[in-house]
């Protein structure tokens, strides 16, 4: 889209507007200032063309970072309704596509009472021994290290992914939600 500017009458009565002059080409225009605010005069967030630094405090728009490593990012959402306390439930990602690799990226559980998540790899159908452990205080296990439960489609019949047991540790029933982020080569 072109740059281009509209025009307002001459100075007039009511509300006064923020604005900062700037040269857009070959006209000089008001560009009007938006803030987001707090209640309070000093609760504004700043908006800033970089890097943030310790001390900034609030909005910061630079490019978008991390996502873009990613060679062909999937996603999967499964659920479990009704687990009675004390119950555990098995929620499994989807199929990694054939002839691919799959990266594992991040995985998420939620659910309204408190719970302890167990992240396992599955080969043909078979859980793996090894596992990574979270709970509901950190819902998010945060980004895996490339190599690490990483999981190659097989042609024999059986899931290729993820599996995540999760365990109700409330007091009432709850449903329960996942989500795997994974990328596959």
């Amino acid at each position: 889209m072109a740059d281009s500017y509209i025009q307002l009458p001459a100075d007039s009565t009511g509300k006064k507007l923020d604005t900062e002059q700037l040269t857009v080409g070959a006209n000089t225009v008001e560009r009007e200032r938006d803030q987001i605010a707090g209640g309070a005069a000093l609760e504004v967030a700043d908006v800033r063309n970089a890097i943030p630094v310790n001390t900034d405090y609030g909005l910061v728009v630079r490019p978008v970072g991390p996502i873009t490593q990613y060679a062909d990012p999937q996603t999967s959402h499964v659920k479990s309704l009704a687990l009675a306390p004390g119950g555990a439930v098995r929620l499994d990602s989807a199929q990694i596509s054939a002839g691919k690799t799959g990266y594992p990226i991040a995985f998420i559980v939620s659910s309204t009472v408190p719970w302890q998540a167990q992240l396992q790899l599955v080969n043909d159908g078979a859980t793996s021994a090894d596992q990574m452990v979270w709970t509901s205080e950190d819902p998010t296990l945060p980004e895996i290290p490339r190599g690490v439960f990483t999981v190659t489609y097989s042609a024999v019949v059986g899931l290729d992914g993820w599996s995540i047991r999760v365990t109700n540790q409330g007091h009432a029933t709850a449903d329960f939600y996942g989500t795997f982020f994974w990328d596959e080569i």
